[in-house]
């Protein structure tokens, strides 16, 4: 009887294991949590609009993570925090523009039904990229009831319909929604330029939401509380490519560069409109730190993606925590991030989403430890883009150094 009872429970135990084995999700070795990283409440991990698969994995790039999302449009693959926050904004605009929410912006205005607007406008918010049919008819539906408003061309758009005209009139929708024009998002890229279509073939700024008008052109640096990127944004959303092209090299040219420098780094294929403009701002702002003529000549050689992301965000952090009562000594770029001295430390800025104990974090504080020599400083810090586990704090706590998270994110 003993035996039985003692058998019983075994196989009790057994398959209350195999439960809970299978209950909880299994990750491989480099795998990480969703839960582990903690991002909430500076990315939610789930909406209405999206879900984040709980597996992370880590991206080609040592440092950086892979994440894949679910949405009711499509699948996602990002690497990257940074740009996982700006996917998850544009898959909450998409899916409202889809949905037809309250809040959207997206019909604002509008005192007719969907269906007197023609089933062609219907498709092109439901189906953005699978539907390019019908457009021309429901624009011309809504033209004969809008009445002929036009928003105010800029100079550069007075040609009939070229492609500075649609470029302004996506950039205005962009602005309404709070997303890049510029994105690389194909979903969004793509409604975009069918909302701008309709706007210009059929008066259709009632479609879209209120008529905006472009503020004033932010010609120089002007801090604000948003950041330099803030300040760089304001001008990047009121001007065309071509303006800021131009903007942004006779910028770099008051800053002394080089116009072979200037030539390079501007026609460099890897950067957006908008990267340019945030490299120049923080130019701006650095200009009197040695060393940081460095940014641009490695902006300029930048050949990946990944070296693009890195040069971005350690110059964005850089500048946005310089204060100009107190500008850093000096500043110097290494393979593990970028350092600057402060009045009373050595501050390294690494570009990370995720540092724990790996090979990658050793070598960071085995840089940290070097400067803290050569530089002749008894303080340090690291300041992370995104996020330091307890792990990697702990490390660094034993060797005297503090750490700063998140930055990027915040």
């Amino acid at each position: 009887m003993r035996q039985k009872k003692t058998l019983r429970a075994f196989r009790h135990s057994f398959f209350s294991i195999l439960t809970l084995f299978f209950s909880v999700p299994v990750f491989a070795a480099g795998e990480i949590s969703l839960m582990n990283l903690q991002l909430s409440p500076l990315i939610p991990v789930k909406s209405a609009y999206y879900t984040i698969d709980p597996k992370v994995l880590p991206a080609a790039e040592p440092g950086f993570l892979q994440f894949h999302i679910h949405s009711a449009h499509a699948d996602y693959e990002i690497e990257g925090l940074v740009a996982l926050k700006k996917l998850l904004h544009e898959i909450e605009v998409i899916e409202q523009i889809r949905r037809n929410e309250a809040g959207s912006g997206f019909f604002e205005g509008i005192t007719d039904s969907l269906s007197d607007t023609g089933e062609g406008f219907v498709r092109l918010v439901s189906h953005p990229i699978k539907s390019v049919q019908g457009v021309g008819k429901a624009a011309g539906k809504l033209a004969g009831k809008v009445g002929g408003i036009f928003r105010k061309k800029e100079a550069a758009e007075k040609t009939s319909f070229s492609e500075k005209m649609l470029g302004s009139a996506e950039r205005d929708i962009a602005n309404k929604f709070s997303v890049d024009v510029y994105t690389t998002n194909p979903y969004l890229k793509e409604l975009l330029r069918r909302m701008a279509k309709a706007r210009l073939g059929g008066e259709g700024a009632a479609m879209i939401g209120k008529i905006l008008i472009p503020v004033a052109a932010l010609v120089s640096v002007t801090i604000t509380v948003s950041g330099v990127n803030g300040a760089a944004d304001r001008l990047v959303n009121d001007k065309n490519r071509y303006d800021l092209y131009q903007l942004n090299h006779e910028a770099l040219v008051g800053l002394g560069f080089a116009p072979a420098e200037i030539t390079k780094f501007l026609n460099n294929p890897q950067y957006t409109p908008r990267e340019f403009t945030y490299i120049r701002f923080y130019l701006e702002k650095l200009k009197d730190v040695p060393g940081h003529r460095e940014i641009l000549r490695k902006a300029a050689a930048a050949q990946t993606p990944w070296q693009v992301k890195k040069i971005l965000y350690e110059a964005q952090i850089a500048a946005d925590r310089m204060k100009e009562t107190a500008p850093y000594q000096k500043l110097q770029f290494f393979e593990e991030g970028l350092a600057v001295l402060e009045k009373d430390k050595v501050v390294l800025i690494v570009p990370y989403d995720y540092l724990d104990k790996s090979r990658l974090s050793d070598s960071v504080l085995q840089r940290v430890s070097e400067l803290k020599t050569s530089w002749h400083q008894e303080s340090a810090e690291i300041a992370s883009a995104g996020k330091i586990t307890q792990g990697f704090l702990n490390q660094a706590f034993a060797k005297g150094i503090k750490t700063s998270d998140r930055i990027l994110l915040k």
